[in-house]
């Protein structure tokens, strides 16, 4: 192994051997809820956790789901709370932010309905893990492995972490390697097919992979309730692939092979959210217009705009070039008082090619006034639903059940039930793609059979859908 490899690799064993004391001030934890199946840390001794992800993998019946994110605060189709929170941030997932919970910072977790929460999205069992907020803590692994052959020892795979709280701010500091390494050798040997020896072959090869991660979050709790989480991470990426190799037969000279090989890279990351209820704009709304709401809740986008549009709700906040307000024939609302801030889009230029003036006469026409200047328009879902009409049409003519039934593919009474499912305008847009491309599927079948299978192999080309119909 290459001498920097060996240098990093014991400076990244050196970064996990500190030993982090835990330092937890204790809380009064919350109460416990009615109704909820409730674990103490006491039902988890005997597995020796060391974090609460550890703990909730031990609850009998329950599996951890992790969520779909999409704009917005928050993962509301997940099935785990934190302190009753839904987990927040978007490059931390949920089993990140468990496994960064101490053993000993855990008070309890419940196992709640979902339908007895006030979180849309959350549906069966949901679990609560309730820590303990406040102090400092710590926990560290180190997981150690040695190969009899092929292979030097990897130490350098484990990870070591330290949280706080005080007063409405949580932080998280987190440093990670998850590294491995592998290795073969041995003889080859190589017969003729009339079962002649023909050449032997001796090799050995070996692989070693650290990927160091440095990572942080912050949480915010402010005093009327509002919400604001950082998210950050940095990563390198470094691997080292080393065979060596002989070939000797008979009649062949005695040849050696040796291949080196290196990769390295880096990955960065940085996200956040600030609930709408906390930002000036929701404050500015309230006071340019007396708006006094009697309640409000928090939605992820992808139930934000079923929900008003069924009347669960009278009012969200949205982005007006956000497609599914079209889809659903949503009102926005003027604002003739400016309380909103403005939302603007720009086009970036990295600085090594801000002075490219090539590039930038390149870009000018992509990003004429007209369109530079004009209002933002909702496109997504307008496309979807002039494609789901689109659909229709081609189906009508491309699948009639007697062109289904001579072609043979398909069931022509599964093609009509798929086309009588098309999901109703407030479904789920997952639902919508999914009906969608079933459909679009069937109809690429036969379009590629009229290609392929129905025309002659001299006939010209057609230049036009028409020329299949």
């Amino acid at each position: 192994m290459h001498r920097s490899s060996r240098f990093r690799r014991l400076a990244l064993s050196l970064a996990l051997l500190p030993v982090l004391s835990a330092m937890a001030q204790e809380a009064p934890p919350a109460a416990t809820v009615e109704g909820a199946r409730t674990y103490t840390p006491a039902d988890f001794a005997r597995y020796a956790p060391r974090n609460a992800l550890d703990m909730l993998e031990q609850v009998p019946g329950f599996q951890i789901r992790e969520a779909d994110i999409e704009r917005g605060l928050g993962e509301a189709t997940g099935n785990v709370l934190i302190n009753g929170q839904r987990v927040s941030g978007k490059s931390n997932d949920v089993i990140t932010q468990l496994g960064k919970i101490p053993a000993g910072n855990v008070v309890r977790i419940e196992i709640r309905d979902g339908a007895t929460l006030d979180i849309p999205g959350l549906s069966g069992q949901v679990a609560n893990v309730v820590s303990k907020a406040g102090g400092i803590s710590g926990q560290w692994s180190w997981n150690p492995d040695v190969r009899r052959f092929f292979t030097d020892p990897q130490l350098t795979r484990g990870e070591v972490s330290i949280s706080g709280a005080k007063g409405g701010l949580d932080w998280t500091l987190g440093f990670a390697n998850q590294a491995n390494h592998s290795g073969a050798g041995g003889e080859t040997l190589i017969y003729n097919a009339d079962g002649s020896f023909r050449d032997y072959r001796h090799d050995e090869w070996t692989g070693e992979g650290d990927r160091p991660r440095l990572s942080g979050t912050l949480a915010w709790t402010g005093p009327t309730g509002q919400l604001a989480n950082l998210n950050l991470a940095y990563q390198r990426v470094y691997f080292d692939y080393v065979e060596d190799g002989t070939r000797s037969g008979p009649g062949l000279p005695d040849r050696a092979r040796s291949v080196r090989y290196e990769e390295g890279g880096y990955n960065h990351e940085i996200g956040g959210d600030y609930e709408f209820f906390a930002r000036p704009e929701r404050e500015a709304v309230r006071d340019a217009y007396g708006l006094r709401f009697a309640t409000r809740r928090e939605f992820e986008s992808t139930f934000m705009y079923q929900a008003v549009a069924s009347g669960e709700v009278d009012v969200i906040s949205a982005f007006t070039s956000d497609g599914r307000i079209a889809a659903n024939e949503l009102l926005v609302l003027a604002d003739p008082a400016d309380a909103m801030l403005p939302y603007d889009a720009i086009v970036l230029i990295a600085p090594r090619r801000a002075r490219d003036e090539l590039l930038r006469r390149a870009l000018e026409p992509l990003l004429p006034p007209a369109i530079t200047w004009r209002a933002k328009r909702g496109l997504q879902m307008q496309l979807n639903h002039s494609l789901v009409e689109m659909l229709d049409g081609l189906c009508d003519q491309l699948l009639r059940p007697e062109d289904v039934r001579a072609r043979g593919f398909f069931d022509p009474a599964r093609i009509q039930a798929l086309r009588r499912g098309r999901p109703g305008r407030h479904r789920s847009p997952k639902l919508h793609s999914a009906w969608m491309n079933r459909l679009w599927s069937v109809l690429f079948c036969e379009v590629w059979a009229r290609l392929f299978l129905d025309r002659a192999p001299s006939a010209a080309p057609p230049v036009a859908l028409a020329d299949i119909l």
